[in-house]
């Protein structure tokens, strides 16, 4: 999957694999200083599971769990800096 976000006549796409976690409700949370239009696309067959309060208030009696999805969470966050790094190459955005 890809979620794309478009910044000043630019697409800047963020890729999504097997295993990421993501909260696609958090748009224009605190901090997001700048805004623009974003897009979801499915490039595979791909499964979605929520994990919603109901699951966090029973998946918090085994840490474990709870520290799988953290450990998963970072995963992610090293991914995005990759991918933050690659962006600043040039050429690396199409136009939207």
């Amino acid at each position: 999957m890809t979620r794309s976000i478009c910044l000043r006549g630019r697409d800047c796409p963020e890729l999504l694999g097997a295993g990421d976690l993501l909260r696609p409700w958090d748009i224009g949370t605190v901090g997001d200083s700048i805004e623009g239009p974003s897009s979801w696309r499915v490039l595979q067959p791909a499964t979605l599971v929520v994990l919603d309060q109901r699951f966090a208030e029973i998946a918090g009696r085994w840490p474990s769990i709870m520290a799988s999805l953290l450990a998963r969470s970072a995963l992610r966050s090293r991914a995005l800096a990759l991918h933050l790094a690659i962006a600043h190459i040039r050429q690396a955005t199409r136009a939207c």
